[in-house]
């Protein structure tokens, strides 16, 4: 398991400061309190309290998601040359291809998530870039038990993209939960709202795991069993981002590439 508490996660700011990010993973060069896995690039949680802008900049290859939590925010790129609003729930994707620039501008009370997949880069860049919105109303919920689940990407879901990764939004009761991983998979939980105290996963000095709002954790099993976590929720509305991967994926990743590298710089 990896645990990135919220304080420790790595810091980032745009425009002055108007933006301010804590990034649970950061690029290569930044590091991260969880580590590179399967298709995931980079993670970031955004913010502003006044409103800023992101100037334009360039993509190219990776698939670039961005997760509206509160707020609005506005999209720019140089294919639709327009800017373009997303609210709440809405999420976002930049399938960036042989490279496109964009800008974004967060208003004032606004918080967003933006994370990077790597769909197979060597084949990505050779297709045009590509982008699309999903407005919060056309993702499914259904109610399992003692949570309400929204599948952002997972069966069901309009959302397109190449890299393997399923992303749920999970509102659950005060009490027990647990929650089941498929053999081979990862799951990385990002608390955004109450608290969630571990009953059977512990850190390595004996304490309980415990996540609070912006605390970030990445089980990574050790077996082909399926996985079984229990917690226990507490709060007005616990809620958990969840994302699962397949703990490996079949083609080369960017990562693996970029590390080798490197180990070979200073060998």
């Amino acid at each position: 398991m990896y645990l990135a508490p919220y304080t420790d996660q790595v810091d980032g700011a745009f425009d002055g400061g108007k933006i301010l990010e804590k990034k649970p993973l950061g690029f290569p060069q930044e590091g991260g309190g969880i580590p590179y896995i399967s298709s995931l690039f980079y993670w970031a949680c955004a913010w502003s309290d006044e409103g800023g802008l992101i100037a334009e900049h360039p993509h190219q290859a990776f698939e670039i998601l961005s997760f509206v939590l509160d707020g609005e925010i506005e999209h720019y790129d140089n294919k639709a040359a327009a800017w373009k609003k997303l609210k709440a729930g809405d999420v976002q994707i930049i399938r960036a291809g042989s490279g496109i620039t964009h800008a974004e501008r967060m208003h004032a009370g606004s918080r967003m998530f933006q994370i990077w997949f790597d769909p197979h880069l060597d084949r990505a860049v050779q297709q045009p870039p590509s982008y699309d919105d999903y407005r919060a109303e056309s993702f499914p919920v259904t109610q399992e038990g003692d949570v309400a689940k929204t599948t952002l990407i997972g069966p069901g879901s309009p959302f397109e993209m190449q890299s393997p990764v399923q992303a749920f939004r999970n509102v659950y009761k005060p009490g027990s939960v647990e929650l089941s991983l498929p053999p081979e998979e990862v799951a990385v939980l990002y608390c955004l709202e109450g608290t969630f105290a571990f009953s059977d996963v512990r850190k390595p000095d004996g304490s309980p795991v415990q996540l609070g709002p912006g605390d970030t954790f990445c089980w990574i099993p050790e077996s082909e069993e399926q996985t079984r976590l229990l917690l226990d929720a507490a709060g007005d509305k616990p809620e958990l981002f969840i994302l699962q991967m397949p703990a490996r994926t079949d083609y080369p990743l960017y990562t693996e590439r970029f590390q080798y590298a490197q180990s070979a710089k200073t060998s």
